[in-house]
Order: C-alpha cells, then sequence, then structure tokens
C-alpha cells in the first residue's frame, strides 16, 4: 500500500512545575492510503498529542512529520473531543453553510444535504445548535470534518455522547467513505468495542512509544476506575439502574457506585441516572 503520512523520530515533552515531562520519545511509524488506524492507551499517554502535531496544531521537540507529497500537504481535518467547533447561534445548518464557504467546498449545498442525510440530521439541522444535546453535537461536529472532503480525518473520542445505534452508523458511514472516497482515518477512543470494529491497524501508545497491537489486547489499556457517591439516596436508585461492571456498595446512608468510566456500560448508567434526576454528591477519579 501506498504510505500517506511518516512520522520520524517524533519528540515531544511539556513542562510543568519547572519539571519535563516525555511524552513522545522517537516515535516512528507509517501511515498508509485508506486505512483505519486505532489509537489506544493509557491516559496521559499520549493519544491526542499524535493527532495534533499530525494535523499541525503543535510541533514536537524534534522528529518530522513526511507527507506523500513533500510540496503539497494533504487535506487533513482534525475533531477534538470535548471541542466545541461550531457557532452556537446558528442552525446545524447554517454552520456548514458558514464553513463551506470558508473552505470554498465546491457544490455545497448538495455536500449539506449528503451529509445530512448520511448522519441521519434532518430531524434536528435546522434548529440552534446551542440547544443540541451532546450527540447532536457529536454528529455536527463529525460533519463540519468531512465538509470540505479531507484525504486525512483525525477523530479524538468521535463516539462521547452517541448511544449504540448512532455509533453503528458512525463505524458504516467511516467504513464507506473509506471506499467510496479513499478515506484515511486515525481514531483516537477509549471505547474498545468501537476501535475493534473501524480498525485495519491498531497502535498503542505508552511510555512514549508506539507499537502496533492485536485487537485482542485493546481492552487493557483503556481503564479509568471511577467511583460516584449518592447520599439519601433513598429508592431512587431502582434495581432497573443495574448494569454489567458495575458495583455497588452500601456505607450508611451512602450508595457508592464503582466502574470503568470508559466501559459503555458505566456510560449508560451516568445517562439514566441524568435522566431520572438523582443528585450525586461527589465523582472521583480513582489511581
Amino acid at each position: 500500500m501506498e504510505t500517506i503520512l511518516s512520522l520520524k523520530n517524533i519528540n515531544k515533552s511539556y513542562k510543568k512545575n519547572k519539571l519535563i515531562k516525555d511524552i513522545l520519545v522517537d516515535c516512528s511509524f507509517d501511515i498508509n492510503k485508506g486505512e483505519i488506524i486505532g489509537i489506544v492507551g493509557p491516559n496521559g499517554a499520549g493519544k491526542t498529542t499524535i493527532l495534533k502535531i499530525i494535523s499541525g496544531l503543535i510541533i514536537p521537540n524534534s522528529g518530522s512529520v513526511e507527507y506523500e507529497n513533500s510540496t503539497k500537504r494533504p487535506k487533513i481535518e482534525l475533531l477534538m473531543e470535548g471541542s466545541r467547533s461550531f457557532y452556537w447561534n446558528l442552525t446545524g445548518r447554517q454552520n456548514l453553510e458558514y464553513f463551506s464557504v470558508l473552505f470554498n467546498v465546491k457544490n455545497h449545498k448538495k455536500r449539506i444535504n449528503d451529509l445530512v442525510n448520511l448522519l441521519d440530521m434532518d430531524n434536528f439541522i435546522d434548529s440552534i445548535s446551542g440547544d443540541y444535546s451532546r450527540g447532536m453535537q457529536q454528529k455536527l461536529s463529525v460533519a463540519l470534518s468531512l465538509l470540505d472532503h479531507p484525504n486525512i480525518l483525525l477523530l479524538d473520542e468521535p463516539t462521547n455522547g452517541l448511544d449504540e445505534e448512532t455509533i453503528d452508523k458512525l463505524v458504516k458511514i467511516l467504513k464507506d467513505l473509506n471506499k467510496v472516497e479513499n478515506l484515511t482515518v486515525l481514531t483516537v477512543s477509549h471505547d474498545t468495542n468501537f476501535i475493534n470494529r473501524i480498525s485495519d491497524e491498531i497502535l498503542l501508545v505508552k511510555d512514549g512509544n508506539v507499537k502496533k497491537i492485536n485487537k485482542s489486547e485493546t481492552a487493557k489499556y483503556n481503564i479509568q476506575p471511577i467511583s460516584i457517591i449518592f447520599e439519601n439516596y433513598g429508592d431512587d436508585i431502582s434495581k432497573s439502574l443495574l448494569f454489567e461492571n458495575v458495583e455497588y456498595e452500601n456505607e450508611g446512608n451512602k450508595l457508592i457506585v464503582k466502574g470503568d468510566l470508559f466501559d459503555m456500560n458505566f456510560f449508560r448508567f451516568i445517562q439514566e441516572i441524568d435522566n431520572n434526576k438523582i443528585g450525586i454528591k461527589e465523582v472521583i477519579l480513582d489511581k
């Protein structure tokens, strides 16, 4: 396969409180045109840093990113996790139209309609985007990242806020675009089920280094224990909220719920808590 970009001996460190922390150390790997690459690893390992370096958002301390055509950089789009990539006082469609003008997208009306249909956004695309749910916001962000027909799409936690049905659609959409438009995709995600389904190859970022791993190895690298404490919860939390891989402990008038922040069952539990408007006393990310 043809290589579309290469990272060569990338080093990146950050200074915090007069201490220098090495994030990436002599990292080198190639990405082939038309591949879908999943990137996993512990929190703070440098996964998002890699996406930012490829996009040009940050500069490495040393090393280089080399592209297929050294005289012409491929068209790269980066969708950052948790970032606000659109104007909240505009509708979704107005956002797409505004950015299509900025990007000089050809046949932009058709492109917008195609993306709206592709992402099943008809029901809300003409509503003010500031009123969108998290899942709607994520769909609009994905549409914006695809608007200008990128050669390389970089996705940071693209499934955050999406339900299982929408995640299934996202997998299909990315695979279809990969085939039809030969789109190269690099995605960082703690949702290892999504990573395993979408990826041709999987890269592990750990201890400053990058290496290829098998799909069977992904789950053990993405665990973030979390505890949620409810006080004077009464009977509000019913058996209907019990999910697999979510542990419960009673301490007096406290209910302590423990799980993995990035486990989809735990994420669904949080959604149920929010839907039932049950008060949370404290949230602790365990070490």
